[in-house]
């Protein structure tokens, strides 16, 4: 059976991180747990490194401050690489949780058929692979930078915010009912960020790491496509992803937190309008 070495990125998700870490437990077999502590709060870092300690399957980083998502992953995604064998990293938030004990049957399945570098799952409950309306090209990129830009203006106004919210949650359920009549694997379509399974054809030194959080999805989509290796999206494997659930806890005002991801979001294209000049 082949190996698969999981890496979960913790931020002050303590809670979260324990029941991933159980399920992985209660479905894989031969696994190992690489977490990377980015820059969480000294008592919960205290009690990361007490648990960790209590399983011989993982392993903790420690990053002395927030690096962000993509840099955060790396410090873990070159640990593995330059210290564990494996077949497969599997990237993970650790608001996921896996829900099938044939698991890593079906990871190997995939990979046999297609010869993945990067493959997805099925996201539930949202149903949020393969991600659509991609930014595939410059004229793409840049209309999303406008829209973004046209979004953060909306925001910043009292009332009309929340009605602008209330609004965009019933687009994004109607997005969630389309995807999820997608029924048979996609090559090559982009893969959302919670959930990464990386092969050894996967060549590249982790994720592109000039962002600081979201769209990182995009510039690895870009990065593939560049060199020539394949992204799968498998309908057959699924999780459990319980979305923004540890940005929720760090920053429960929702209107803070929905101009945080825009801007974030937003200097994000800035950075992948770059790739396409």
């Amino acid at each position: 059976m082949s190996k698969i070495v999981f890496l979960i990125l913790n931020y002050n998700s303590m809670q979260e991180l324990v029941c991933c870490e159980k399920s992985i437990r209660e479905n894989c077999t031969d696994y190992h747990i690489v977490v990377v502590d980015n820059g969480s709060k000294k008592e919960e870092v205290s009690e990361l490194e007490a648990f960790c300690k209590e399983d011989p399957k993982i392993t903790l980083l420690v990053n002395p401050e927030n690096f962000g998502f993509a840099r955060g992953n790396n410090v873990g995604f070159r640990y593995i690489r330059e210290n564990i064998d494996c077949d497969y990293i599997a990237m993970i938030n650790s608001d996921t949780l896996i829900m099938d004990k044939s698991f890593t049957d079906l990871v190997d399945e995939a990979y046999k058929e297609y010869k993945f570098a990067v493959m997805g799952p099925d996201v539930l409950p949202s149903h949020s692979n393969p991600m659509i309306n991609e930014p595939d090209s410059k004229e793409k990129v840049l209309k999303h930078i406008k829209e973004t830009e046209r979004q953060i203006r909306i925001m910043k106004i009292p009332g009309i915010n929340f009605l602008y919210l209330c609004i965009n949650k019933i687009k994004v359920k109607l997005q969630s009912q389309k995807a999820s009549q997608i029924t048979e694997p996609v090559v090559n379509c982009e893969l959302h960020g919670c959930f990464l399974i990386f092969s050894r054809l996967y060549r590249l030194d982790g994720l592109c790491d000039e962002t600081f959080l979201y769209g990182e999805e995009d510039l690895l989509a870009k990065a593939c496509r560049d060199n020539g290796l394949t992204l799968l999206y498998y309908p057959k494997l699924k999780i459990i992803h319980n979305e923004s659930k540890a940005t929720k806890k760090s920053m429960p005002d929702l209107i803070g937190r929905k101009l945080f991801f825009l801007n974030n979001r937003l200097d994000s294209y800035y950075v992948l309008l770059k790739k396409y000049e």
